[in-house]
C-alpha cells in the first residue's frame, strides 16, 4: 500500500480504494491524507471505456470510503447517488451494484434498521412502524386531486419514493 500511495500516477479511482484500504487497516492518518487529494466529480476519459467506470460508479467508492473514514461529505454524496439510483437515466451493471453497496453501507453506518413515520393521504392518517429498513405501501389515489404528506416519529433520514402508474384492465 504504502509504494501504491509513493505512484505519483495513482488514478483517482485507485486514491479513494487506497483510502479505503488504509481506513480499514486502523492508519486514519494515511486515509484522511489520500482522501483529500481525490476527486469527487473526478469524470474518466471517454476513451476509457473499457474500464466500466462512471461518475456514479466512482462517487459510490468514494461514499464507500467516506463512510469508513466518517467524512462529512457522506451524507451530500449519499443523497446525489440516491437520486442517480431514482432516475431515468441507464446505469451499467457495475455502476448499479456499487451505488447500491454504498447506499447499503451508508444505512447500516447511519443506523437506519427501522421506519417509523405517519403518512396522511387525502385526509386518512396511516402508521408505519417497521423494523426494516425499507417499507413499501400501495396507495389507492382517487380521480382529480389528492394530497400526500410524511411525518417521520424517529430521528432518522427517510426517503420517500411515490411512483404513479396506471393498471389497465
Amino acid at each position: 500500500m504504502n509504494r501504491l500511495r509513493e505512484f505519483t500516477e495513482i488514478s483517482n479511482e485507485a486514491k479513494w480504494r487506497l483510502a479505503a484500504a488504509y481506513a480499514l487497516a486502523g492508519q486514519k492518518e494515511a486515509s484522511e491524507q489520500i482522501s483529500q487529494t481525490a476527486n469527487i466529480e473526478f469524470q474518466p476519459p471517454r476513451y476509457n471505456y473499457y474500464t466500466y467506470g462512471s461518475l456514479n460508479r466512482n462517487r459510490a467508492m468514494a461514499l464507500e470510503t467516506m463512510i469508513l473514514t466518517k467524512d462529512t461529505r457522506a451524507r451530500e454524496l449519499s443523497e446525489s447517488i440516491a437520486k442517480a439510483l431514482s432516475s431515468n437515466r441507464w446505469m451499467s451493471t457495475q455502476t448499479a451494484a456499487y451505488s447500491l453497496l454504498a447506499m447499503a453501507k451508508m444505512v447500516k453506518a447511519n443506523g437506519g434498521k427501522s421506519v417509523n413515520l405517519e403518512y396522511t393521504m387525502n385526509g386518512k392518517t396511516q402508521t408505519i412502524n417497521t423494523k426494516s429498513a425499507i417499507a413499501q405501501r400501495e396507495l389507492k389515489v382517487k380521480e382529480g386531486n389528492n394530497s400526500l404528506s410524511f411525518k417521520n416519529n424517529q430521528d432518522n433520514v427517510v426517503y420517500v419514493r411515490v411512483l404513479n402508474s396506471e393498471n389497465y384492465p
